[in-house]
């Protein structure tokens, strides 16, 4: 399982291509069809999340299984893809507990187990697995209040920041393509963010200030699934480390080591048998006292014309 396993599919491209648009649609007041809209992308930001996130479950069965075929070849990168799902979880957690702050302070109806949905409600699922009917997606009053008079925009930030700083702390330096894939994911800095004046934005001002809550919603959910696609580019990085260093072959065939090429009579043949691996794909590359061997079917054929006696010794 490689990093490159995981891109951007064409279903998240698009998705994040239609919040774009929608914000750039609020801006011009087309009001309610931009709610109803931001209502579908919501519901489909929510689908891509919940299919994420199983997918990255596969990834630590695949963990759990091999680990209980080598526990000692596993342990180490087990232990930090379990680190991995613990801090994404986390953050994943706290922005779930964010949209419901947001959606009980602008009113909530609590819908019943018998009542059907309407096609045009707006709703939050809890971690308790209840569903609240959000009865004023527009609203531009509490979320502006919550998220930057009460500086949970900011505090989200941070929130963020830190887990992007744990990803970083376990992806090698040399490994710039994943650092900047996730690094994109995780983008909260303010420098790109700078209006016509010349007057530099914030990323909270930008995302959360005067939004309806309709969009901040839509938006926290994007926020969750760039933490869970993050989680899965590093998860497949961590996963393709279990074999990285691992010698690789194709063939197998018995070998036998004699200690001796001539016998003489009376004397015991002793012999080591055993099974080799090599790889025929791929010669390896085979030194003796610095120089290089002739490779014969995957093994290296040392040649030495005996003219005087003594003992020699070699090595490589």
């Amino acid at each position: 399982m490689g990093t490159k396993n995981c891109p951007e599919t064409p279903r998240q491209k698009m998705i994040n291509m239609m919040y774009i648009v929608l914000t750039a649609m609020l801006a011009l007041n087309v009001a309610a069809q931009v709610l109803e809209a931001y209502r579908v992308v919501d519901s489909s930001l929510i689908q891509t999340l919940n299919a994420v996130e199983n997918k990255n479950q596969q990834i630590y069965s695949a963990f759990e299984q091999a680990y209980a075929e080598n526990p000692a070849k596993v342990q180490d990168w087990k232990s930090q893809a379990d680190q991995v799902k613990e801090k994404s979880d986390a953050l994943v957690d706290y922005i779930d507990a964010l949209k419901e702050k947001l959606v009980l302070a602008s009113g909530t109806v609590p819908r019943s187990p018998d009542r059907p949905l309407k096609g045009d409600e707006f709703i939050f699922v809890n971690s308790n697995k209840d569903t609240l009917i959000i009865k004023k997606e527009d609203d531009l009053n509490t979320p502006s209040e919550i998220m930057i008079a009460q500086k949970e925009a900011t505090n989200l930030k941070e929130q963020i920041g830190a887990y992007r700083e744990f990803v970083e702390g376990i992806i090698p330096v040399e490994d710039a393509e994943l650092k900047n894939t996730i690094n994109q994911e995780l983008e909260t800095s303010d420098s790109r963010f700078t209006l016509k004046s010349g007057e530099r934005r914030t990323w909270e001002s930008l995302y959360f200030e005067n939004k309806p809550l309709a969009a901040i919603l839509t938006l926290l959910s994007k926020l969750q699934i760039d933490v869970k696609n993050s989680e899965a580019n590093l998860l497949n990085y961590l996963y393709s480390q279990i074999d990285a260093g691992a010698f690789k072959f194709n063939k197998l065939g018995a070998q036998v080591i004699a200690n001796s090429a001539i016998i003489l009579q009376g004397e015991e043949y002793v012999a080591q048998v055993f099974l080799a691996a090599i790889d025929t794909t791929e010669d390896p590359v085979i030194s003796v006292n610095g120089r290089a061997l002739p490779i014969e079917d995957g093994k290296g054929i040392y040649r030495l014309r005996a003219n005087e006696p003594g003992t020699f010794r070699w090595s490589g």
